[in-house]
């Protein structure tokens, strides 16, 4: 049987920790419960706040700085966790909050500006909004040469419309009609 010793064993609080600050330069001697190295703060969750319920269908990833970091349903994976962690974005905020919280008593956390965005981009074309026709929640209609063709809406904005087309990219009309007179399905 062989015995490990309690001092040739280093306590890490996670599988992997980013090393704020070593106390020993290297082959230098430590005591029992002498400090070898601080860790910066960690995450051990993340939110997102205020997200649109009527977005486009489709897996998100969350920018922070220059990272993308892949964000399901809402939630974050433990890799996802360790990226956010590791940017310097969120470094500052942890320190920051650490920072005060020496100061003041208690401290329910770090916010911080992200983006959501999509994890592949959608092709969308821009439509006058009244070129859209037969709509149901996002989906509708626009109609070129008296045929029309399904869309789903991807953003609204100051009377244009971004939409994607359903089915084959190459069927997508050169024009659409600005005013459709039909009362006929769309296809």
């Amino acid at each position: 049987m062989t015995t490990i010793p309690r001092s040739s064993i280093v306590w890490l609080p996670s599988d992997s920790v980013a090393v704020g600050e070593c106390a020993v330069e290297v082959g230098e001697t430590l005591t029992e419960a002498e400090p070898l190295m601080s860790t910066v703060a960690g995450l051990s969750t993340a939110r997102l706040n205020n997200v649109p319920a009527d977005m486009v269908a489709g897996d998100r990833v969350v920018v922070v700085g220059e990272q993308s970091v892949a964000v399901d349903g809402g939630s974050f994976s433990a890799e996802s966790l360790g990226t956010l962690a590791s940017t310097p974005e969120v470094i500052a905020a942890l320190e920051s909050a650490k920072a005060a919280q020496t100061q003041t008593a208690g401290a329910d956390g770090i916010q911080i500006d992200v983006a959501l965005q999509l994890a592949e981009p959608q092709t969308a074309w821009g439509v006058p909004a009244t070129s859209v026709t037969g709509l149901e929640g996002m989906n509708g209609c626009v109609w070129s040469d008296g045929q029309g063709y399904p869309v789903h809406i991807v953003l609204s904005q100051l009377g244009k419309v971004f939409v994607g087309f359903e089915g084959d990219p190459d069927s997508v009309p050169s024009s659409v009609e600005v005013r459709p007179d039909v009362t006929r399905a769309c296809q």
